[in-house]
């Protein structure tokens, strides 16, 4: 039940990230300027994350997002 519970807010903590990011440019530039998305990663590999089912579903779906998107398109033109 205990780890039910810290998985449900780890994927509620992703989903206000991606939230903030998506909805604020200059979050956005500030979370892409500080390498957000391989923090997210490292976070995810240790081994206190629970990376169970919904988090795997949360990810997939934010990573479509508009916010992940315009990185993609911001990183194509930067390199």
């Amino acid at each position: 039940m205990e780890q039910q519970r810290c998985e449900r807010e780890q994927v509620k903590a992703l989903q206000l990230i991606f939230k903030l990011i998506e909805h604020d440019v200059q979050l956005l530039h500030e979370f892409i300027a500080c390498d957000g998305y391989a923090m997210i990663v490292k976070v995810c590999m240790t081994n206190r994350c629970l990376v169970g089912r919904e988090l795997i579903k949360v990810s997939s779906l934010l990573s479509l997002s508009p916010a992940s998107l315009l990185h993609t398109n911001l990183h194509d033109v930067v390199s």
